[in-house]
């Protein structure tokens, strides 16, 4: 777990420290103004991905939540055969990312604030990959994507 001694909070760790400059708050506050359309269109799009993709064996996929709202930036596979996942994903243009399934534990900028072992964070681990959920993206895309999904699995791959 953490340690008990949190970091202190009087100043921004130097490895934590980045510059935002002007059109990047320009643009943070534009998005602000359609933030809530925008996570409705993800949520949605998020929902039809779980309904196309449940109980398919060899996945696992997000749990359904009703009792809260959640904004899924990226919908989440978890999965043995990643790479190849991803390579055929890809190879049917279905943006297919894997790099954000990194287990954060072991990063420098944490050392000093974790000890003991993190198993699902250790599972989740290079056996993640994330399929976009757009607000631009329309149903069709979806079923699309969730397709491919149900071909790979389906062919064995």
């Amino acid at each position: 777990g953490f340690r008990v001694k949190m970091p202190s909070y009087e100043h921004v760790p130097k490895n934590f420290i980045t510059d935002m400059y002007n059109v990047q708050a320009m643009l943070g506050l534009s998005q602000l103004e359609r933030i809530d359309l925008t996570n409705k269109k993800r949520m949605e799009n998020a929902k039809i991905l779980n309904d196309e993709l449940s109980g398919i064996k060899g996945i696992s996929i997000p749990p359904c939540v009703t009792d809260r709202e959640f904004a899924a930036v990226h919908y989440a596979i978890w999965t043995e055969n990643v790479k190849p996942l991803q390579v055929f994903l890809t190879r049917n243009n279905v943006d297919a990312q894997d790099e954000s399934a990194v287990n954060t534990t072991g990063l420098e900028r944490f050392k000093n604030y974790v000890t003991g072992k993190f198993p699902n964070a250790e599972k989740l681990h290079k056996k993640t990959i994330f399929l976009p959920t757009h607000p631009y993206l329309t149903k069709k895309d979806m079923i699309y994507m969730s397709g491919k999904v149900k071909e790979f699995v389906r062919n064995g791959q």
